[in-house]
């Protein structure tokens, strides 16, 4: 199976062909570049297993792929993609020649990956990873897979086998609820609680002024123009509220979303959820002219958040605060 070639801005991803081989199986069957993979090391090869490699080019249960520099096509490791029957969930599999480990190559073909599924309407990935593999398990969760099982994978021909986590990644994105002005009260309830639990603000003056009726009546005017109108939304799944963000979109001037807040409530947090709100969010307001994203953010964790997306520094707010953009 094949498939037209995906480009970001480092990296590019393309159907495999036979003069890949030699540079995918150096990399596979090697001791440490492939530990954590179900192929063999070289010793370990036999007939039948030699074969599958000879004809990944030809395979029609899944997609095989190098993943290579956008600028000047130098391969820089492989992944994989298998859909199921139903053509609702697609497994994957990546590993980046360790020339090239440590410099985020693997998040951004993830990424990539994730996108192209969505493209495809699958309503889920799925990737399997030992449990050992600390860096491969991290990057998952930081792009928003959860566990979604534990299992066991052995290396072929070896009697090696590994303890294992199953990650899932939902791609069916919430839906977005539009708040009118006149039913910001229950709204604003909602949003004070998350300022101060979430300690965004922390100063008893400030929070006294986020509580107040000028602060709230300036939102409310916003809300209420014609142009680069203000919008309160809620994410919601299966019919109940998961989050909320605020934010405009200044159509009359380059088309920048400023969010002015986003947030998870509590118990949805720490599976992906807040990546799918991002998404959904993205999505709703391209659709009504967003052309890029700035947000204001301090505390580390939400930086991180943040930083997942592609967010960039971009100097300071008037509050001195730190901005990033995201084109």
């Amino acid at each position: 199976m094949r498939i037209d070639k995906l480009i970001s801005d480092r990296v590019a991803i393309r159907s495999y062909e036979v003069e890949d081989k030699e540079f995918c199986t150096d990399m596979w069957f090697d001791e440490e570049n492939g530990k954590y993979l179900s192929d063999p090391t070289k010793e370990y090869l036999d007939d039948v297993y030699q074969e599958a490699v000879d004809t990944l080019q030809d395979v029609d249960y899944g997609y095989y792929f190098v993943i290579e520099d956008a600028k000047d096509g130098k391969r820089l490791g492989t992944c994989c993609a298998f859909p199921d029957d139903n053509g609702t969930n697609i497994d994957i599999g990546y590993c980046i020649n360790k020339k090239y480990w440590r410099n985020g190559l693997a998040t951004d073909a993830v990424s990539m990956l994730i996108d192209w599924a969505r493209q495809q309407s699958m309503k889920t990935i799925t990737a399997e990873v030992a449990k050992e593999n600390a860096a491969s398990c991290g990057l998952l969760k930081k792009l928003g897979f959860n566990v979604k099982k534990e299992t066991t994978f052995k290396k072929y021909n070896m009697g090696i086998e590994y303890d294992s986590y199953i990650f899932e990644y939902n791609l069916e994105e919430p839906a977005i609820e539009e708040i009118p002005v006149e039913n910001i009260g229950e709204f604003w309830d909602a949003h004070i609680k998350y300022l101060v639990e979430d300690e965004i603000i922390t100063d008893e003056e400030d929070i006294e002024y986020f509580k107040g009726l000028e602060y709230r009546g300036t939102i409310e005017i916003h809300m209420k123009r014609g142009i680069d109108r203000h919008h309160l939304i809620y994410f919601k799944e299966a019919g109940k509220r998961i989050g909320a963000a605020s934010y405009t979109t200044y159509k009359s001037e380059d088309g920048k979303c400023y969010i002015l807040d986003f947030w998870v409530f509590p118990e949805y947090r720490g599976n992906g959820t807040g990546h799918r709100c991002f998404e959904a969010l993205k999505k709703y307001t391209k659709a009504n002219g967003a052309k890029y994203y700035e947000i204001n953010s301090e505390k580390e964790d939400s930086v991180r958040f943040w930083k997942s997306f592609g967010f960039v520094e971009n100097g300071k707010d008037e509050w001195d605060m730190p901005l990033f953009i995201l084109n």
